[in-house]
């Protein structure tokens, strides 16, 4: 593939999730045919592939897409990480300071303690 070109079935995924995400109520698969120029058939499969991903989720009556847990997991995950990317970047700084000195995060894991991370001089 060119380097300049997209993948197109992600772009209309996502373009998919922005609309449903827009929406309060979620969307019919009618309405994100129309909302992103998709046919019917084009616009069920995407929705279906992504609620199998939990990134959309059908609901009925009336029947139609609502984001999906996945979405939050993903962020969640990311901002759960944030933290060891805030402890890394304070132990290398703290080995910076003093290199022969060993620099140890360490986390709770229920009764136990669990090395996370380490920079030893």
């Amino acid at each position: 593939m060119p380097s300049g070109e997209l993948v197109q079935s992600l772009t209309r995924g996502l373009s998919i999730l922005e609309a449903v995400s827009a929406s309060e109520d979620g969307l019919t698969v009618a309405q994100i045919a129309e909302a992103l120029g998709l046919k019917r058939p084009t616009a069920h499969n995407l929705s279906r592939t992504l609620a199998a991903g939990g990134f959309l989720v059908a609901v009925s009556e009336p029947a139609r897409y609502r984001l999906g847990p996945a979405l939050g997991q993903l962020l969640a995950q990311h901002n759960d990480r944030a933290h060891l990317r805030a402890a890394q970047h304070a132990l290398r700084a703290g080995w910076r300071r003093a290199p022969d000195a060993s620099w140890v995060f360490v986390e709770a894991g229920g009764p136990e303690l669990r090395v996370t991370l380490r920079v030893e001089g």
